[in-house]
């Protein structure tokens, strides 16, 4: 897949719920292709100049972090000793990529994301789902702001459409 082909793929798979995103080109989507893009690319002759997931990743995951313990917080009266496992399962790469599953976005996920190295769709694993979940919460906050993307994650994680 090509830089182009994967933003065209990256540019539906975020128009869809729970992102709602309208992103037609621009800035924008380039943070939102990033977001896409393993490091197994970066080696690669077409990665020359690309940019990892990986600090977006490192972003989203503070976002992902307090929106998901704003939401049991304020719907679990319990304690730590319940609140914490509670956070934790949702925001586990499992359960990242759980939500994807359950908003029917894992195989079109799997699609978009840019690799390297013959990764291929297939290979994709939960902790990679869970990684581009939260790179693509971290640019939604660079793109928009932080209530949106914690509207976004709380969205994904606690409003499934199966739920």
């Amino acid at each position: 897949m090509d830089r182009r082909e994967q933003a065209e793929r990256v540019r539906r798979l975020i128009a869809r719920e729970p992102f709602g995103v309208d992103c037609r080109g621009g800035p924008d989507l380039a943070l939102f292709c990033a977001a896409m893009t393993h490091d197994s690319i970066l080696n690669e002759p077409g990665g020359k100049g690309l940019e990892s997931y990986e600090r977006l990743e490192w972003l989203g995951d503070a976002v992902v972090y307090l929106a998901s313990s704003d939401r049991v917080f304020r719907e679990c009266g319990e304690g730590e000793d319940v609140l914490t496992p509670r956070r934790s399962e949702a925001i586990s790469n499992e359960g990242l990529a759980a939500a994807f599953a359950a908003w029917g976005l894992d195989g079109d996920v799997r699609e978009a994301i840019l690799t390297g190295n013959g990764v291929k769709p297939g290979d994709v694993t939960a902790n990679m789902l869970g990684d581009v979940f939260e790179a693509l919460i971290g640019a939604a906050y660079l793109a928009f702001g932080f209530d949106r993307a914690k509207g976004i994650a709380e969205k994904a994680l606690y409003d499934r459409p199966s739920d």
